[in-house]
């Protein structure tokens, strides 16, 4: 009941909260910024051997969506690491958060991979 009474106490502080919301939106943000960024820098990388900066960035988005997984995770632990349940409140919440932050996280990385293979296949 005491690591309880400190996950509320730890959530319902603005720290707590941003937390929760890192880990939420950490993964859309990188794959908002990988797109933004692949198709900006594509103009300026011609021919063989010039996708490295493409990697590079694509690297980067999938380090930053693996971060919001496993900060996601961290607050998942940290809330009691159960399936949320119908109640209300604090920890409840936390936990729905923390648990839809993985699965989101995990979705953009894949998504980010995804966006990947064509600058891996169609090196020109």
């Amino acid at each position: 009941m005491v690591a309880q009474a400190d996950a509320e106490r730890y959530f319902s502080k603005p720290s707590g909260i941003a937390a929760l919301w890192a880990g939420l939106l950490a993964g859309p943000a990188a794959w908002a910024l990988h797109l933004q960024t692949s198709y900006s820098i594509t103009p300026f990388f011609h021919g063989p051997g010039s996708t490295l900066a493409l990697y590079l960035v694509t690297l980067a988005a999938l380090a930053i969506a693996a971060a919001g997984g496993l900060i996601a995770r961290r607050n998942w632990q940290r809330a009691g690491a159960a399936w949320p349940g119908g109640e209300g409140g604090v920890i409840a919440r936390s936990r729905f958060m923390a648990l839809s932050g993985m699965i989101i996280s995990a979705y953009f990385f894949v998504i980010i991979l995804a966006q990947a293979v064509p600058i891996m296949i169609l090196r020109s």
